[in-house]
């Protein structure tokens, strides 16, 4: 389904030329730049997002597991960890679990695929915040 889609189109991105070299393909600029996979997947015009999109601004298991039942929050939305001073996307990632409400993520990083945000370095030293995109079940 869709979620199955998405995960293609994050972890391995789109390829433009699959006769070329590892090292010749073109990736997207939605692959290629957190930022901009942020820019087209928030954006409601691009008919992906479900909703607004949801901030995660204290590293707390409480204030996590709050936003994922105020806000329905599931496996396969996307995830970005941003810059709390100038809100710059810095990292791109996928919801792979909800366990008792606490989130957690796949990421090639860390060659993770399931990791607690309340685990993420940047994200408990408040250095960065948490976006989180849902995708609309009938995303086209």
């Amino acid at each position: 389904g869709m979620t199955t889609y998405l995960l293609v189109l994050v972890l391995l991105g789109h390829i433009e030329n699959t006769t070329k070299s590892p090292m010749e393909y073109k990736f997207t600029d939605a692959w290629s730049s957190a930022s901009k996979q942020f820019d087209y997947f928030s954006n409601p015009e691009n008919e992906y997002i479900n909703g607004e999109v949801i901030k995660i601004d204290q590293c707390d298991s409480n204030v996590v597991k709050s936003a994922v039942s105020n806000n329905d929050i599931q496996v396969g939305a996307l995830l970005y960890f941003v810059n709390s001073k100038t809100n710059e996307v810095m990292h791109s990632s996928m919801i792979s679990d909800v366990d008792n409400g606490m989130i957690c993520y796949a990421a090639h990083s860390d060659s993770h695929g399931r990791k607690s945000v309340t685990k993420a370095t940047k994200f408990e030293s408040g250095e960065q915040d948490l976006y989180v995109v849902r995708i609309k079940d009938d995303a086209k």
